[in-house]
């Protein structure tokens, strides 16, 4: 054991004379790409924390303006629905009223003025009809609110 031992070591040794040169060649290449590397380290550090800058100037406030832009269209839906739903709230105020004139020349006046008040309720009741198909469509069939007025 200790003959191949020596047998190694003596190998070792002459395959270190012989490569020499081309040892000490790749180490001053080694140390010399070592040095060169060194700036090349620091600059990517410094574009690394850079890029970091950048990406909360950039990209955290443009996750916010998307954030925002969402809330925004939510919002215009509401208040196009709240828009409706007050437009809604009129028309049935006046057609409750047309209906009042119904009755009323119904008892008076002639056959034209209720013909006339009948007519206006009638476009009264076909915008409010319209309106309830638009609410209807806008919450894709979700309306839970039921009339108890029957």
């Amino acid at each position: 054991m200790a003959d191949e031992q020596e047998d190694v070591t003596r190998q070792l040794r002459q395959e270190i004379s012989t490569s020499y040169p081309l040892l000490l060649a790749h180490l001053t290449t080694s140390l010399s790409l070592s040095s060169n590397l060194a700036p090349i380290r620091s600059s990517l550090s410094s574009l690394s924390t850079s890029l970091g800058r950048l990406h909360q100037k950039i990209h955290v406030p443009h996750e916010q303006l998307a954030v925002l832009v969402r809330r925004l269209h939510v919002l215009g839906q509401a208040s196009d629905l709240t828009r409706r739903a007050s437009r809604f709230v009129l028309v049935a105020k006046r057609l409750d009223v047309q209906m009042k004139r119904v009755s009323e020349a119904e008892s008076g006046a002639g056959e034209g003025a209720k013909e006339r008040e009948l007519a206006k309720a009638a476009l009264s009741v076909a915008e409010l009809g319209e309106s309830i198909r638009y609410l209807w469509k806008s919450t894709d069939g979700r309306c839970s609110a039921t009339s108890s007025n029957s």
